[in-house]
């Protein structure tokens, strides 16, 4: 008796899950296709938070237990929240992968053509121009019951320089380490783009100032006859040394030290046309004081002769070179460093044109009071870097109105019949970008558009049906 029992017991198991099964296949083959699918985000820039609106109605009568909303690779969705749902059951959102579910607590069977609506924010926008989105709709033995159906394309954009205000790129308003190398075109920062004495040891980095093959040919060169033992100290002074005459023959390796030379003995016309070189100086030799004011010019360097070790500590200052000498062909790599160059020693008439690439610059010497007005453009910024904290409340201007005192005095004042309104804001202007979401509760779907901008007054509102009383206003003016 007990052997007949469990027999019956275990075909009646099997029939129940042949069951399941034909009603499984004969559901998934029979999954329909959601219609009037709205996919509306309140920010459509490129990285930047926004609210999202999806709504769409069912094209096939079912019990839905979730609905599965799958954004593109790209969008941060990890901080994503259930703003309100309406058409649909009480729920909750989770995530899986891309994919994000509105799971209903009680699930009950939803007619054929339920508009149902989802806002959900903290979604973090991709850095993609067309995006689509796919929806689907399962009930409660996660069986199809409409979809995946494609949402129409959603279109984002970057943030260009036409969009950001004259001087609204401030030093606190770039992410640190953002103005990378590839973000700067060749010869971008020359002596327009610098102040005057902006640049001091502490902005030039010492393995990445100036180099040796920067410097131009014929300047410093190799060979020398005069010992130091042959000249007493400081014995060589400027009114000494007949014009040029002081050439490679005369010059031993090394002889010419700090000692031997007198204050401001060598001026321009005592040194021969690529008399001196890298051997003929010996290590920190050339001190500020030992070279006349303008003395050193770009012929008087031979090509490559200068390197970091031949100049003193803070020993080249502005008064030293000469207006334009120094070009990127006078100064070997990592040259001059921190330590070579006194505070305020280069100007913008001590560099050639051209002669600051992005290897002389250290990293984090360019602040917002070295970049010229206008300097920076689209092509200088990373993609993604600039966010909302980073924007000017004059280009990017965030509101939310209540059905309150303080929102009804703005011209928010929803009362189940009004369908235009007229908002007081004295930020907008006739270019104005102006987006806009608003919520009213649990009710049909409806549409609400800006339609009219008044400059520095006002914009205006109108919605295809009445916003019902509590309802919240919230819109972005972008100048």
């Amino acid at each position: 008796m007990v052997n007949r029992v469990r027999f019956t017991t275990l075909l009646v198991a099997i029939l129940v899950l042949s069951i399941i099964s034909i009603i499984s296949v004969q559901d998934a083959s029979a999954a329909g296709k959601l219609n009037k699918l709205l996919v509306e985000p309140t920010n459509n820039l490129f990285s930047l938070e926004s609210h999202y609106v999806i709504g769409f109605t069912t094209g096939t009568t079912g019990t839905i237990k979730t609905i599965n909303m799958t954004f593109p690779v790209g969008y941060d969705l990890s901080k994503i929240q259930l703003i309100e749902a309406s058409g649909i059951g009480t729920g909750t959102i989770s995530l899986s992968g891309q994919s994000v579910l509105y799971n209903v607590i009680t699930p009950v069977s939803i007619p054929k053509g339920t508009s149902i609506m989802i806002m959900m924010g903290k979604i973090v926008n991709s850095a993609v121009t067309q995006n689509n989105l796919n929806i689907t709709t399962i009930d409660p033995f996660n069986i199809t019951i409409d979809g995946p159906t494609k949402a129409p394309t959603l279109t984002l954009k970057s943030v260009t320089s036409t969009m950001l205000a004259t001087n609204a790129v401030i030093a606190s308003k770039i992410f640190q380490g953002a103005v990378i190398n590839s973000k700067i075109s060749n010869n971008a920062i020359n002596g327009t783009q610098i102040q005057a004495n902006s640049l001091s040891d502490i902005n030039i980095s010492p393995v990445a100032a100036i180099a040796l093959y920067k410097l131009g040919a014929g300047i410093l060169p190799a060979n020398v006859t005069i010992d130091t033992a042959n000249i007493a100290d400081a014995s060589i002074v400027l009114s000494k040394m007949a014009e040029n005459s002081v050439g490679t023959v005369q010059l031993l390796n090394q002889s010419v030290t700090m000692d031997k030379l007198a204050i401001g003995s060598v001026g321009s016309i005592q040194i021969a046309n690529g008399a001196v070189g890298s051997t003929q100086i010996a290590v920190g030799a050339v001190g500020s004081t030992q070279i006349a004011n303008g003395a050193v010019g770009s012929t008087q360097i031979g090509s490559g002769a200068v390197g970091s070790t031949q100049i003193a500590n803070g020993a080249v200052g502005s008064t030293q070179i000469g207006s334009g000498a120094v070009g990127s062909t006078q100064i070997a790599n990592g040259a001059v460093g921190s330590t070579q160059i006194g505070t305020g020693a280069v100007g913008s008439t001590q560099i050639a044109n051209g002669a600051v690439g992005s290897t002389q610059i250290a990293n984090g010497a360019v602040g917002s009071t070295q970049i010229a007005n206008g300097a920076v453009s689209s092509t200088q910024i990373a993609n993604g870097t600039i966010r909302s904290v980073n924007m000017s409340p004059s280009f990017f201007k965030k509101v939310t109105l209540q059905d309150t005192s303080a929102g009804n005095a703005l011209g928010w004042n929803p009362d189940h019949i009004l369908t235009t309104f007229t908002i007081s804001d004295s930020s907008v202007k006739s270019n104005s970008v102006i987006s806009i979401t608003v919520t009213s509760g649990p009710s049909s779907l409806f549409v609400c558009g800006v339609y009219d901008i008044t400059p520095a007054t006002s914009f205006s509102i109108r919605c295809t049906a009445p916003v019902l009383d509590s309802g919240v206003l919230s819109y972005i003016v972008i100048n």
